[in-house]
């Protein structure tokens, strides 16, 4: 990653306006049906990802070569988790492999689940190390940083779920802690995919609480000089 100044910071108020914004617009104003409110997610954070690409000269490929073989781990690890906490309150292994058969998990769990990670979790965490890590950060000033990149993800979740569920402040509490664990993975090794891979267990769990699956999941939590690669490790 290269290093960029602490106005890089903006986009995290870019982010979080993103990630407010077309909840509340599709879910809570239009009543839109739920899956068309995921389309709409993903083709916004598909276009959110390409002008910060191309406007801040984000190299992806690079961030996904960082620290992949922690990340992976830690976000198999923490995806489970998630999982055994639903596998205990539904009808165990049964259910939990006719859930994953179905449409609703591979597009709901998995394809949002990815989508919902990269906003919430990994962009959160790439602005803030790209804007405060700088050339060669030691081992206080990378604490520091991942733990401003971690309140941003918490940031980042409490505007997303204010625009899903209309500033219904009980189940926005709820859902931030869930958030924060999912970018764990990212937050530790660097890799910008260990958090939506969390994210989208995190999402499959979220569905096998609801019957089924077949209930709406609205509630869903889900720099120019060289830079040293970001993360904990």
């Amino acid at each position: 990653m290269k290093s960029l100044s602490w106005k890089h910071l903006i986009w995290i108020l870019y982010l979080c306006f993103f990630v407010f914004a077309l909840p509340f617009i599709f879910v809570n104003l239009l009543k839109a049906p739920t899956d068309l409110y995921y389309i709409a997610f993903l083709a916004g954070s598909t276009a959110f990802v390409i002008a910060y690409r191309k406007y801040s000269s984000f190299k992806i490929r690079n961030s996904l070569n960082s620290g992949w073989a922690l990340g992976s781990i830690l976000a198999v690890f923490i995806g489970l988790v998630f999982l055994s906490f639903s596998l205990t309150r539904t009808h165990g292994m049964a259910e939990f492999i006719m859930l994953m058969n179905s449409p609703v998990v591979i597009w709901r769990g998995i394809i949002f689940g990815l989508a919902s990670g990269i906003m919430i979790s990994t962009f959160p965490f790439v602005i803030v190390w790209r804007s405060l890590a700088g050339a060669n950060p030691g081992n206080m000033r990378k604490l520091a940083v991942v733990a401003i990149a971690a309140a941003s993800i918490a940031l980042a979740s409490f505007c997303h779920n204010l625009g899903l569920t209309g500033f219904d402040m009980i189940n926005i509490n709820e859902k931030i802690p869930g958030n924060i664990v999912a970018g764990l993975p990212t937050l530790l090794s660097g890799n910008t995919l260990a958090a939506p891979i969390a994210g989208a267990f995190l999402s499959v769990s979220q569905i096998m609480k609801t019957e089924h699956g077949q209930q709406p999941q609205d509630k869903i939590e889900i720099a120019i000089d060289p830079v040293q690669d970001g993360g904990a490790n």
